[in-house]
């Protein structure tokens, strides 16, 4: 399905043209910037997911088409992807056919590259130069779209009138790196796959055809029973394409719908603006749609909005749509396949094949038994999430690199300052700002009736981002305004006035009197949807004084708690939203009414609620009223109930039961009945540490750390022992423990007294930690956090913890993340730090560094290279950059000297980074000579019989070809002249090894080189080498026989098979 042609033309009641369609940015890609052309077309594929089309279950890709502008300038095509045919009549006799067609289809995807091949040759037919390439795919589909991307850069994009080619096209792609049979060539060497896609590409294909964005929801390559070969450039690599943008499924646990990560099994793959992979709420077809009716295509899915938003960006032109989420969207429950789906669970319990994270290339048979996904490092998480109310995402963090903060309150002031300080895991931007006119023009066209969209602009003005995305529409003041003074809906006007109240810093008392005054009638109301409407409005109305008081009121908060009480409403959803409505109420800083007796009583009935939404909204409650006298006196009765509470370790609960006790533990009565000895409080909290969850912000901790402000709490923390079970549950050799106990340390070093008991028992844990890689960046953050105090440094110096540092520096340790910080910033606390610093540099530094250059590794250098950034702000630090960079230059060349195409691309690209870092900055100055000064030693590499040392050489003056004198000193030097005299004489004879890089890949590198030289080039974004094939890794034989064996019986509960996958599994490990 495809089309083509004239833009449709607007009535003259609709905007203009210029407003109705997202604007085309001026968008430079950092890749391939040789055909970057604004004026370009785009090609936009979609590819829908397996058993779906266009229904009244439509997905994601099928809304996303129906909102694409349709023009000369954007040509799309639409394809229903696996499993999905045109069902022909039961009578026909191709009926059958048809029926068992689709179900083995599903079952191995047999018809995988018919829609590959399709749309592969609906783009090679439409495509001119400068046109910019968009796919998009959804399950199977985004897996078809990936490797439509892979298949254009690895044999091209086919000219037009060869289409009897593609499907040899596809043939030669799909067996890249296999060993194809003997034939003579050049050396006598056997001619591979991917040399015949090489030659088929430059005699059939374009040249310089990328692709520019793929929008892919929740790859999967195997929805059925087998597990195919994954085609190449799926997900090995990221170069060939210039944006990839992937939503991934939180949710989702069944073996068959194991996601297709970008850089596939690899943990330490990169991620930048570039690459994002992003984690929704939900499972499979929750997060790529199809699991509800959407018969109009307005669904509203947050998955969807955040893809459109990230393309419209990267230039794909899209209708306007008055579609936002806001916070309702939130409360949609997620989709369990196993509750409908027996046989899923058989297969989860047969030996099926699936890949191991953390191992490239290897696959195991084991059962998966519903096991949850795995969050990798780099990857990143929407921050919707977080506002799902009673959510608990089952995906887990690879290793436990990171936790789950407290979820967050969508009209809470404090919830969104916690949003802004999030890390960099989370993805904070989530709003499409253009969404904002097509919300005020659906105002303009339904004039007061528009209460919908009106609500959707005041949940965008509760966050910052969507109050910077209204105020950059035109005139948004005045039609809010409008509304207010027009309007005869009080719902119209409570949510624009709701929404002028987050925007405008001044507004008119008579809105806001109106606004409440309709409020509390709706509250009053018998209208579930007026009294959820109202309680949405109350926290942000609060905020000015003109009306606060009237809201504080002591008939207002007993209204509100009369609607958290099931006597007055059997509908649960306002129960939900009037508890948390109350509970950010009297959090308010405003002036607020003492509690009645009755009110009291009501909120702690409240604690009694199967609901834990209401459960969380009154502890909030109790929490915030620690300074009123009924409130406190209740808190105390209540210490049995939030012991029992704390002690379920609930992700959700426990927090705020956390809360509710250090708020009430400034009072002394509290403390001292909460430390009677027959509640064992204290050993509570150090058993909750010890069996923590490792993958939630600790409540424990939490209480210790503010408990422990308290002399009478230290004082019986150190007479019970438990600091020193503390201290030993530190060496346990069970991670989530010692990580714990680590943690709660931490939080009650700062008291002396606790100090003293164990400081050299806890220094000596710590450096132990550190002497070891997997948990050295722990450490390392731990010590990072107690540098303040004498004894703790002192230890530090006695157990040699500068020397130990140095060695996880050499090891890259400090390139990880590590409790939401990443190792950079506890690298530069450490250095921060005079004594350490001093210490540091005395360790043999400079020879770590030269030994973390030499190895050519793109994670030690970028950490050597942050070491340098941080250490150039000290004095001292700035005398060991000038003292060790020409040896730190010498390394670099030392792994440009080495046969290893990757080792030498990575020290080409720190060269670079060097070189170029911030011209302004210490390092860059000092790095730039050296770097100058060097350029002969460089050039040598280009004058050997070798290959590869001409390779080594080349690369790093392509990496350092921007710079002008660069270029004149390169060209000036003799042997330049010499290798490019001997090169277009075609006398050039180098000697090549079986691990060398193939002869044209050599002059591939060496034509760029010559051409750069002399018109300079300019990286924007990431370095751009030329494409080369490098020689394939050899695995054991008997590895290699027993894969071949596996393919053979493809049947996972065949003997073979299991056989097979138990050997593999026995023996890849050696070769990883």
């Amino acid at each position: 399905m495809s089309h083509s042609g004239k833009q449709p033309q607007f009535t003259t009641d609709a905007p203009s043209p210029s407003s109705s369609v997202s604007p085309i940015y001026k968008y430079t890609c950092p890749l391939y910037s040789k055909h970057d052309d604004s004026e370009g077309r785009n090609l936009v594929v979609c590819i829908d997911g397996s058993s779906n089309r266009f229904g009244l279950r439509n997905t994601n890709v099928v809304e996303l088409y129906s909102q694409l502008v349709k023009s000369d300038s954007q040509l799309t095509y639409y394809n229903s992807g696996v499993g999905t045919h045109a069902r022909p009549t039961w009578r026909s006799l191709t009926y059958v056919h048809y029926w068992l067609s689709n179900k083995v289809d599903l079952l191995i995807a047999w018809n995988l590259e018919i829609v590959i091949l399709a749309a592969y040759r609906w783009i090679s037919e439409n495509y001119r130069d400068g046109d910019r390439i968009y796919l998009f795919g959804f399950s199977r589909g985004a897996y078809q779209a990936r490797a439509i991307a892979g298949m254009i850069h690895r044999v091209g994009l086919i000219l037009p009138g060869n289409n009897e080619q593609i499907p040899f096209a596809f043939e030669l792609y799909s067996k890249i790196e296999e060993k194809v049979p003997k034939a003579k060539g050049p050396g006598g060497k056997h001619v591979m796959a991917n040399q015949l896609a090489e030659t088929f590409k430059s005699t059939f294909c374009r040249p310089h055809v990328h692709v520019h964005y793929i929008g892919v929801w929740d790859t999967v390559s195997s929805v059925g029973v087998v597990r195919g070969k994954t085609l190449p450039s799926t997900t090995d690599r990221d170069h060939h394409m210039c944006y990839f943008r992937h939503a991934l499924a939180l949710d989702e646990r069944r073996v068959k719908f194991l996601p297709e990560y970008v850089h596939g099994a690899n943990t330490a793959g990169s991620h930048s603006d570039r690459i994002k992979e992003v984690w929704f709420a939900g499972s499979h077809s929750d997060v790529g749609g199809g699991n509800r009716l959407n018969e109009k295509l307005q669904s509203g899915d947050i998955p969807l909005l955040w893809m459109r938003k990230e393309a419209v960006e990267a230039g794909l032109k899209v209708k306007p749509t008055e579609v936002v989420w806001k916070m309702d969207d939130l409360q949609k429950r997620t989709f369990e396949p196993f509750t409908s789906v027996w046989g899923w669970w058989f297969l989860e319990y047969a030996p099926v094949k699936r890949v191991v994270y953390g191992a490239q290339d290897r696959h195991t048979f084991k059962p998966h038994r519903a096991k949850p996904r795995e969050i990798l490092p780099g990857q990143k998480i929407h921050a919707s999430v977080l506002f799902k109310g009673n959510y608990r995402a089952k995906a887990k963090f690879w290793r436990d690199f990171d936790v789950w903060p407290e979820l967050l309150y969508w009209n809470d002031p404090a919830s969104h300052e916690r949003l802004s300080k999030l890390g960099p895991l989370w993805e904070k931007d989530i709003f499409d700002a253009s969404t904002v006119s097509s919300l005020f023009r659906d105002v303009q066209v339904h004039g007061v009736e528009c209460f919908d969209a009106v609500d959707r602009l005041a949940f965008m003005a509760s966050f910052e981002q969507g109050r910077i995305a209204i105020k950059h529409s035109e005139d948004w003041d005045i039609r809010l305004n409008q509304l207010v003074y027009n309007s005869d809906d009080p719902r119209v006007r409570v949510s624009a006035t709701v929404a002028l109240s987050e925007l405008l810093s001044d507004i008119d008392a008579e809105f806001l009197e109106k606004a409440v005054a309709d409020v509390l009638k709706m509250l009053q109301s018998k209208d579930d949807i007026d009294r959820i409407r109202a309680c949405k409005a109350l926290p942000s109305l609060v905020k000015r004084a003109a009306v606060g008081s009237e809201i504080l009121s002591e008939k207002t908060f007993q209204r509100i708690l009369d609607l958290v009480g099931v006597s007055e409403t059997e509908s649960l959803m306002v129960q939900i939203h009037a508890s948390q409505t109350l509970s950010l109420l009297v959090g308010h800083d405003g002036h607020r009414p003492a509690l009645t007796e009755k009110a009291a009583k009501g909120i702690t009935a409240l604690l009694d609620s199967e609901h834990e939404e209401i459960l969380v909204a009154a502890l909030r409650i109790l929490a915030a009223l620690v300074y009123d006298e009924r409130a406190h006196a209740k808190a105390l009765d209540l210490i049995p109930v939030l012991i029992k509470h704390l002690k379920q370790h609930d992700f959700y609960i426990s927090p705020p039961v956390g809360n509710v006790i250090c708020a009430h533990a400034i009072h002394g009565g509290f403390r001292q009945r909460l430390l009677d000895g027959e509640r064992n409080f204290l050993a509570l909290l150090i058993d909750m540490v010890e069996h923590r969850l490792t993958d939630i912000e600790d409540p424990a901790i939490q209480i210790l750390r503010q408990l422990t402000i308290y002399d009478d709490v230290r004082v019986e923390l150190i007479r019970r022992g438990l600091v020193k079970k503390l201290a030993s549950l530190m060496k346990s050799r069970k991670q989530e423990t010692s990580s714990g106990a680590t943690l709660a340390m931490l939080s009650i070093l700062p008291h002396e007294n606790i100090r003293s008991e164990v400081c050299k028992d806890i220094v000596e844990t710590l450096v132990n930690r550190l002497r070891h890689q997997r948990t050295s960046l722990f450490a390392a953050y731990a010590l990072s956090h107690t540098l303040d105090h004498d004894d703790i440094r002192g230890a530090m110096f006695e157990l040699s913890a500068p020397n130990y540092i140095v060695s996880a520096l050499k090891q890259g340790s400090f390139s990880g993340t590590v409790e939401n910080e990443h190792g950079k910033d506890i690298l530069r606390r450490l250095m921060d730090n005079d004594d350490i610093r001093a210490a540091v540099f005395k360790a043999h530094t400079t020879s770590a560094l030269c030994t973390m250059f030499r190895k050519g590794s793109s994670v030690l250098n970028d950490t050597a290279v942050d070491f340098l950034v941080i250490i150039s702000n000290y004095p001292d630090g700035k005398d060991l950059i000038r003292g060790s960079k020409g040896a730190i230059f010498h390394s670099i060349l030392g792994a440009l000297d080495c046969q290893n195409w990757s080792s030498q691309k990575d020290a080409a690209t720190v060269l670079h980074a060097l070189f170029d870092i911030d011209h302004s900055s210490f390092v860059a100055e000092e790095f730039q000579s050296t770097i100058l000064d060097g350029l002969p030693d460089i050039l040598k590499l280009l004058v050997h019989d070798r290959s590869y040392r001409i390779v080594g050489g080349a690369t790093a003056l392509l990496a350092l070809c921007e710079d002008e004198t660069v270029r004149t000193r390169v060209r000036e030097h003799a042997d330049f002249r010499f290798i490019r005299r001997i090169y277009f004489s075609r006398d050039l004879n180098l000697e090549y090894h079986n691990s060398d890089l193939r002869e044209e890949d050599v002059h591939k590198i060496l034509d760029k080189l010559f051409v750069v030289m002399e018109e300079g080039t300019r990286h924007r974004g990431a370095l751009r080498f030329p494409e080369v094939h490098p020689p394939p890794s050899r695995r054991g034989a008997l590895a290699n026989s027993l894969a071949m064996l596996s393919c053979l019986f493809y049947i996972p509960c065949g003997p073979a098979t299991m056989l097979a996958g138990w050997a593999i599994d026995k023996i890849e490990p050696s070769h990883t």
